[in-house]
């Protein structure tokens, strides 16, 4: 398996965020603005934290996470990392980027390990590295990025946090879990999530060994899906492309149209498969979406037909594709 946590635990200066959310520059720092984060971090950070950075010395080098919010470039993760290193009399380097929007924000715990986030850029070849970014909740994004320094000939020293949100778990992942996991679903992890069980940070290791069955866990991962294109779509109609911008209103309200005319006909035609007795497992529903999408991309009024229908019963109904398939049931 591969080693992808932290070595140590991070080093931080809270549990919960309420602090930072009150500062009058969160807002502003949040979204990249470079005097409201210098304030913020100067209030915030506390001696103890800088102590544990200063015992480090010069011969790190401290790498902030470089996030893009919906509303900018989060800033604070970069004048936190610039506080530790004057600390430490050490440099922060901002060629390591991260190269994807991961949209953990507002995104359960399966979404977010589901959803990695990537990065590039140089790393000096064993030199050592401390992570920094201002909030992390189950430690997944410092993973990813000590993965990518190592993968690449570096060292990671540990990581600095303004805020610790993991409840009750430690962020490096005990052995006992990961061995357990391996053992009960290291396939399907690789298989469904392309991840190996030994790269899983403490919170994303507790929160999968709940999974009693494989096929549990796949139909979490199908329904984790869902709910994240659910989640973005809805971004998109409140006017803004999640981490882009405006987008145009006719192109959004033709999406999301189409959204809820699949929606709808997944819904009735797992009604009427309930009341039959019958299920319909994860990669069969996946399948189902696909297939009702497509016709409904072919057929754009059957999509209005569809609403219209819904619009008018108490319930969703099924839509009528081919009548043989309704009467058969789904296959098991």
């Amino acid at each position: 398996m591969l080693a992808r946590g932290l070595p140590v635990e991070p080093e931080f200066d809270y549990r919960d965020d309420s602090a930072l959310k009150r500062h009058p520059d969160y807002r502003a720092a949040k979204e990249g603005d470079k005097g409201a984060a210098v304030r913020l971090v100067r209030d915030l950070v506390t001696p103890e934290s800088l102590d544990a950075s200063r015992k480090l010395g010069p011969g790190v080098l401290f790498v902030p996470v470089h996030a893009e919010e919906a509303s900018g470039r989060n800033k604070i993760p970069a004048m936190l990392a610039l506080a530790h290193a004057q600390a430490a009399g050490a440099r922060v380097v901002s060629e390591i980027v991260q190269t994807n929007h991961a949209f953990h924000t507002g995104a359960g715990p399966m979404e977010r390990i589901m959803n990695r986030a990537e990065f590039t850029g140089k790393v000096e070849p064993g030199q050592c590295y401390v992570l920094v970014d201002d909030v992390t909740t189950m430690g997944s994004t410092l993973a990813d990025l000590a993965g990518y320094i190592r993968r690449n000939g570096g060292e990671v020293e540990g990581a600095r946090l303004l805020v610790n949100a993991a409840r009750g778990v430690k962020i490096a992942p005990e052995p006992k879990i990961i061995k357990e996991l391996e053992a009960r679903h290291g396939q399907a992890l690789r298989e469904i999530i392309h991840i190996d069980a030994g790269q899983l940070t403490g919170p994303e290791s507790q929160y999968l060994i709940g999974f009693r069955t494989t096929d549990e866990l796949r139909n979490r991962v199908a329904k984790a899906g869902l709910e994240r294109d659910a989640r973005l779509r809805s971004k998109i109609l409140s006017g803004r492309s999640p981490g882009v911008g405006a987008v145009r209103e006719e192109p959004t309200k033709s999406e999301a149209r189409l959204d809820q005319a699949v929606k709808t006909a997944i819904t009735s035609i797992q009604r009427t498969a309930a009341s039959r007795g019958q299920t319909f497992n994860a990669e069969n529903l996946q399948q189902m979406e696909k297939m009702v999408r497509e016709r409904f991309e072919r057929d754009p009024k059957a999509v209005q037909k569809v609403l219209q229908k819904a619009q008018q019963a108490e319930r969703p109904v099924a839509i009528k594709e081919p009548p043989q398939k309704q009467r058969d049931g789904p296959e098991r």
